[in-house]
C-alpha cells in the first residue's frame, strides 16, 4: 500500500482542476480513511481522465458497506453543472471493463456544492 502524508501533498502531484480538488478534499473529510484513488490522469485519454487540468479520478468503492448510498450522498452534495442538471453527475457508481465496480468522480468548470 502507498500512503501519502496528507491530502494537500496528494493534490500537489498533478495539475488537478480546482473543482476536483474541492470534491476530493470534501470526500476525504466526509469519509476519513476511505480515500483510495485507483485511477487518475491517463495521457491520450479522450475523456476527462486525459484533461489538463485533471477533471476525473476513480475511487475504490468496495471499502463501503453500501456504495450506492455513498454515490447518492456525493451527488446530493455536489452538482456537476447547473446548466446541464440531470445530464451529468459528479459521481458515477459503475463497473469497470473487468467487471469490478468503482466510483468515477468527475467535475466541470461549473461544478458546485448544492
Amino acid at each position: 500500500m502507498i500512503k501519502v502524508k496528507d491530502i494537500d501533498i496528494l493534490l500537489s502531484f498533478v495539475n488537478w482542476h480546482p473543482k476536483l480538488k474541492d470534491v476530493v478534499r470534501w470526500f476525504d473529510f466526509t469519509f476519513p480513511g476511505k480515500l483510495c484513488i485507483t485511477d487518475g490522469y491517463r495521457k491520450g485519454d479522450k475523456g476527462c481522465h486525459g484533461t489538463e487540468p485533471l477533471r476525473a479520478i476513480d475511487q475504490r468503492s468496495w471499502v463501503f458497506q453500501d456504495p450506492k448510498a455513498i454515490a447518492d450522498k456525493i451527488n446530493a452534495e455536489w452538482e456537476y453543472d447547473p446548466a446541464r442538471s440531470g445530464k451529468y453527475l459528479v459521481c458515477l457508481y459503475h463497473k469497470t471493463k473487468s467487471g469490478s465496480p468503482h466510483f468515477h468522480i468527475q467535475v466541470s468548470d461549473h461544478t458546485r456544492r448544492r
